[in-house]
């Protein structure tokens, strides 16, 4: 009787597999190739593979192999590396392939179970960007104010004028290690009304804690404005543009420390900024889509992610094991209001107020709450959907409409 050949079939470590009701999705880290797969005799092997006694590592023999259906998936996955496949010779060992293993040292729940580990200082290596409101004080009334800045960076302003202490940012920059902070954003409303805006400056400098000021271009102050020559500045425009603005609108822009941000809520909104950037050659400048509660087509048309869209980057094994976890796209992060409150993200509950609480303690409170830092593609449609973490973490957007899921792949 003729003997037929054994071979090991193996996924490579850099890959990412996940099945969800009958669907399985290969995904390599490396170069971003993929397969899907719908056959149950394919994710039959694969999650034989996935058996933690297998390591990744099955032995197929020829006749399973000659099947037309395995024999193109098995092809295919080791042209685009994949999995590995090769002839199991006598005698010989079984191939050692190392899986990866979800390990993130920011893992909260980790941590705090490791008998006799406290948070302590070292609490302060979370910290990365900081967003501070001075004040709240505006003279004008734009369209999309005190929603802006739930969606983005940008100012914002309310009925009951206040100003942040100057003795308690001093103070709160004191207990800062400035050289863990990625980002120190200033805005409020006017900031140039803020009483202390002169000394906070020259703090800052004395300080050498550089940040960046958001500024909306209604108020603009070309005086005062000097001021802020060796910090970056963000310039908000939104739509429709006062024509008296335009002027100082364009100098700014031709300052290396200034980048204009288009906030735009249509695809007319976008042809003006095009025209604008276009017409005066801006190179620093950014574009921000902001839902107003009544654009929904224009946000499905021009925001929403397609299948396409999510694999058409490249994303890492770090990042993807890391969406599972946390939300990258505020983990870190706090916003200081002008009457002390401290909030992970302006849409979401105060977690405490730093003039009746420790920063440290602060920070340690979200990371065990968890208002924004944590907050993952866990509930429905995405955690019914093989691409549940390869899109980016959840944003404002998802907050702000009420959904889940911004994308085509589960409507």
């Amino acid at each position: 009787m003729m003997k037929h050949k054994n071979y090991w079939f193996a996924i490579l470590p850099h890959v990412y597999y996940v099945q969800k009701n009958g669907e399985a999705l290969l995904y390599n880290t490396i170069n971003g190739n993929n397969i899907h797969t719908q056959d149950f005799n394919i994710i039959d092997l694969l999650e034989q593979m996935h058996v933690k006694k297998n390591l990744g590592v099955i032995c197929i023999n020829e006749i399973i192999f000659t099947q037309n259906n395995i024999n193109d998936f098995i092809k295919e996955s080791v042209s685009k590396n994949i999995c590995s496949f090769i002839e199991k010779i006598e005698d010989q060992p079984k191939p050692i392939q190392l899986m990866p293993v979800l390990n993130l040292q920011r893992d909260i729940e980790k941590l705090r179970k490791k008998e006799g580990r406290t948070l302590g200082e070292n609490i302060f290596h979370y910290l990365s960007d900081i967003i501070i409101y001075l004040n709240n004080s505006c003279v004008f009334d734009c369209a999309g104010c005190g929603g802006y800045f739930n969606q983005f960076f940008h100012c914002s302003k309310s009925f009951n004028t206040e100003n942040i202490d100057f003795d308690l940012l001093k103070r709160f920059f004191k207990h800062l290690t400035i050289s863990y902070i990625r980002r120190l954003a200033i805005t409020g409303g006017n900031i140039f009304l803020y009483p202390y805006f002169s000394e906070l400056i020259n703090f800052l400098h004395k300080e050498k804690i550089f940040s960046i000021f958001g500024i909306h271009y209604r108020n603009i102050d070309m005086k005062k404005i000097k001021l802020l020559n060796d910090f970056a500045i963000e310039l908000f425009v939104t739509f429709p543009i006062e024509e008296k603005f335009v002027k100082k609108i364009i100098s700014l822009s031709k300052q290396n420390n200034t980048t204009i941000i288009f906030i735009i809520s249509s695809e007319e909104d976008y042809r003006k900024a095009e025209i604008i950037i276009s017409q005066y050659i801006l190179k620093n400048y950014s574009i921000r889509p902001f839902f107003n509660g009544e654009n929904h087509t224009f946000f499905k048309n021009n925001v929403y992610l397609t299948k396409e869209d999510i694999l058409r980057t490249t994303i890492s094994q770090r990042k993807i094991f890391s969406r599972q976890k946390l939300n990258t796209n505020f983990f870190g992060r706090i916003h200081l209001f002008p009457n002390g409150d401290i909030k992970a993200h302006p849409f979401k509950e105060v977690i405490d107020n730093c003039q009746q609480e420790l920063l440290v303690k602060i920070i340690e409170k979200e990371l065990i709450t968890n208002t924004a830092w944590r907050i993952v593609r866990d509930k429905e449609p995405c955690n019914n959907c093989i691409y549940q973490y390869l899109c980016p973490s959840p944003s404002e957007y998802e907050w702000v409409m009420n959904k889940n899921n911004l994308c085509t792949v589960i409507p």
